[in-house]
């Protein structure tokens, strides 16, 4: 039997989160005044915890939010601010599933979010970053401590969490309702409104810092969290994307297909997709010799082993498929074009297989069924002599192992 007493709000607990200590110890970390921190986190922590809870009926992210208040790292902080400072640690699990639900929340619309918290705030673009993140570690941490409150059983989490859902949306600032128009996540990007008052000339989206202010250690490892995960910032100022290019070869990806899983779960992905490929090998029973089967909606920032925002969907699909089959062990494999260094190549195909393999295992599969091999510019799909065939063999790609 679920057992749902009625705690204090969200919003309550979120304000309360807010200690002294913890808004010293942020501003020290981020180089910013407390007020600014008190600010922003002010506003993103009940922000986020509001996006969340307006999902309550997608059955899969409830479980993957539970599991992450679940996790045993959430353990160790007992107040705000020690849990601040994991969410800090380069690696640290609380960062990374504070990322994860930053990406899955915002997707492509976090850069706008970033930067509408720098206006609204007066923070560097660096720091609002940073903040992002954080915020979304502290909710996670705000919404374990409700649930245990409330002594919330999975079985009750989605309901007494889409209960918690008018108030704190209630809570959001006007710049960012505006950002998330009209309230689905992977929309086209809208740019924050600027401040009422701003400053004289336009504020970069993420100028350098100062070089005439100091900046703490601990802020750069706070933004070191960021490319670490290698998740969900893609930022638009970080340069192009490289991701998967409808060329000659490549199958369109046909209508939006629904499939439950095992588990409960349901997906959502296109008909000639991977996870369809995937799901078909699996019921098949087929081991290596399916082949590999290629990431469609993967994308990196140019030359780089960062994977962009746009890639968290795809990577959630894939985690829950092998979550619904738990002796499914698979090969995560990166491929490149002919074009550079051959060995530089190879360099890059292994970090970008390791980097998919990571964020799967941040999503929640055992580093046990998961292998990452880079084959830079062997096994290429297409010739390599125009820019459509290079497009096609850099690419990532998965193969069932065993099952």
């Amino acid at each position: 039997m679920d057992t749902t007493l009625a705690p204090p709000s969200l919003v309550e607990a979120s304000g309360r989160a807010m200690s002294p200590d913890l808004l010293t110890r942020a501003a020290g970390m981020l180089g910013e005044s407390s007020s600014s921190v008190k600010a922003g986190l002010g506003a993103m922590v009940p922000s986020i915890l509001g996006q969340a809870a307006s999902r309550s009926q997608d059955t899969g992210f409830m479980q993957q939010v539970f599991g992450w208040i679940s996790n045993p790292a959430f353990d160790a902080p007992r107040d705000p601010s020690s849990l601040l400072t994991s969410a800090s640690e380069a690696g640290s699990p609380v960062a990374a599933m504070g990322e994860s639900l930053v990406a899955a929340l915002f997707g492509d619309r976090t850069p706008a979010v970033a930067e509408g918290l720098a206006r609204a705030t007066g923070m560097r673009a660096a720091s609002s970053k940073s903040l992002l993140l954080l915020a979304a570690s502290l909710a996670l941490g705000v919404l374990r401590g409700g649930v245990r409150e409330a002594r919330v059983t999975p079985g009750g989490f989605a309901q007494w969490f889409g209960s918690q859902a008018p108030g704190l949306n209630a809570a959001m600032p006007a710049w960012l309702a505006d950002v998330m128009k009209p309230g689905l996540v992977g929309a086209p990007r809208v740019e924050a409104p600027p401040r009422i008052e701003p400053p004289p000339t336009p504020r970069p989206v993420a100028p350098a810092p100062p070089p005439e202010r100091a900046t703490s250690k601990l802020a750069y490892i706070i933004l070191g969290v960021l490319v670490l995960a290698g998740l969900v910032w893609g930022l638009a100022n970080r340069g192009a994307e490289e991701g998967p290019v409808a060329g000659p070869g490549v199958e369109a990806p046909g209508p939006t297909i629904t499939r439950q899983l095992p588990t409960g779960v349901t997906l959502e992905y296109p008909q000639n997709s991977l996870e369809a490929s995937l799901l078909r090998a699996i019921n098949a029973g087929e081991g290596p010799g399916a082949g590999w089967f290629d990431f469609d909606r993967l994308a990196f920032e140019t030359d780089s082993a960062t994977l962009s925002a746009s890639s968290q969907p795809q990577l959630q699909n894939i985690a829950r498929i092998l979550e619904a089959y738990p002796n499914v062990v698979v090969e995560v494999a990166g491929f490149t074009d002919n074009q550079g260094d051959p060995a530089a190549n190879l360099e890059l195909s292994q970090r970008r297989a390791e980097g998919v393999a990571q964020a799967l295992g941040t999503l929640g599969v055992g580093s046990d069924r998961l292998q990452a091999r880079g084959y830079g510019e062997a096994e290429p799909l297409a010739s390599n002599a125009d820019e459509a065939g290079r497009a096609r063999n850099r690419r990532v790609s998965i193969r069932i192992l065993s099952q």
